[in-house]
């Protein structure tokens, strides 16, 4: 079964696709609903320790990725905030709702991912 999740982990890998430990995680639940000799099992409760083995066993750490988002124009981020500060000028300070980086980007694609290779 770990043979497999490695494969699907190395599948993800490949195609640049940010992996947590909770995708691995689930992989495994779904993984061992699916092979029919381990159903019969008692299912494991795939917990941290667990997690921690299989990447140590198959030579997986958090890894930084790098792609095109290294390369922000910051001169349009520039011009966007002078945008941004003529569109809430208009408003009292009590109606202007405050985020933070997290707020703005939570949608954002993680930038670390965990893998055998940088």
């Amino acid at each position: 079964m770990e043979e497999a999740l490695f494969k699907w982990h190395q599948r993800l890998q490949n195609s640049r696709i940010p992996i947590t430990g909770d995708l691995i995680r689930a992989a495994a639940f779904q993984l061992w609903s699916c092979i029919p000799i381990l159903v019969e099992l008692p299912e494991p409760k795939w917990l941290i320790g667990w997690l921690e083995g299989f990447k140590s066993h198959n030579g997986i750490c958090k890894r930084k990725q790098y792609s095109e988002a290294a390369l922000v124009n910051t001169e349009g981020a520039k011009d966007r905030i002078i945008e941004l500060c003529a569109i809430v000028a208009p408003y009292p300070l009590k109606d202007i709702y405050n985020m933070d980086k997290i707020g703005l980007f939570w949608k954002a694609i993680l930038d670390t991912t965990l893998a055998t290779k940088s």
